[in-house]
């Protein structure tokens, strides 16, 4: 079988660096010549296709045509899209989606158990004087109202000051990025930024821990009864 060798590459996409050589041919010449051959059988499939739009007028229109065409299980990756994505965050794709999602998650569960369990030692530290407000007029929502307003108050309080804080600390340590191994700053400079829908994201989570630290505190003091407390002083 004669070939003509037109190039040599290590990489090629699609194709692992680790995987064994390989040929790159024209597709209907390959399928024409197993066809010839006696005792192959027809050539298997082609599983994947590359296709250039560059002297295409409308890029969107055909990526939904071929969309169209194809089966429900079949997928598509823009090329341009990904190079604008890792244009505007270079940090993306990869592991570091995961990273970001892991690291946020874990973020968002410990803050919502750290608040419960705050929120379950704080009423059962002061339950005594819960029951003594109780006793003095107090009813259980008006109780419940109160709690829920000084968590609402700290959590105001908190997030502010983190916030401005995680802003503050973000651009000191990052600043140090922005300079060589000689002194002297980076070409092109460093442009910190903040990619405000992680940030949306991990307040809606936050919030959701609080929701859930109050749904646990307005449980637990709806079972606290006070005679029992007033009777023990416990």
């Amino acid at each position: 079988l004669p070939l003509i060798i037109a190039g040599t590459t290590n990489y090629f996409p699609g194709i692992s660096p680790s995987t064994p050589p390989y040929f790159l041919v024209n597709l209907t010449d390959y399928n024409r010549l197993i066809r010839q051959l006696p005792g192959l059988g027809v050539a298997s499939s082609p599983k994947e296709f590359w296709v250039s739009l560059a002297n295409y007028p409308s890029r969107d229109i055909t990526i939904r045509r071929i969309k169209g065409r194809l089966p429900r299980l079949a997928s598509m990756q823009d090329r341009q899209i990904e190079l604008d994505l890792a244009k505007r965050d270079p940090l993306s794709g990869g592991s570091w989606i995961g990273l970001t999602t892991l690291s946020i998650s874990t973020l968002i569960i410990s803050v919502t158990i750290a608040l419960i369990v705050f929120s379950l030692v704080s009423i059962r530290a002061r339950r005594v004087d819960l029951a003594v407000a109780e006793a003095l007029g107090l009813s259980k929502y008006q109780i419940i109202l109160t709690i829920i307003t000084e968590r609402i108050i700290e959590f105001s309080i908190g997030i502010s000051i983190g916030i401005t804080l995680g802003i503050w600390l973000s651009h000191r340590i990052l600043d140090f990025l922005a300079i060589t191994t000689d002194g002297s700053a980076v070409v092109p400079p460093m442009i910190i930024t903040t990619h405000m829908g992680l940030v949306v994201i991990l307040v809606l989570g936050i919030l959701v821990a609080l929701g859930s630290s109050i749904l646990f505190t307005i449980i637990w003091i709806r079972n606290l009864r006070s005679p029992d407390i007033l009777r023990s002083g416990l």
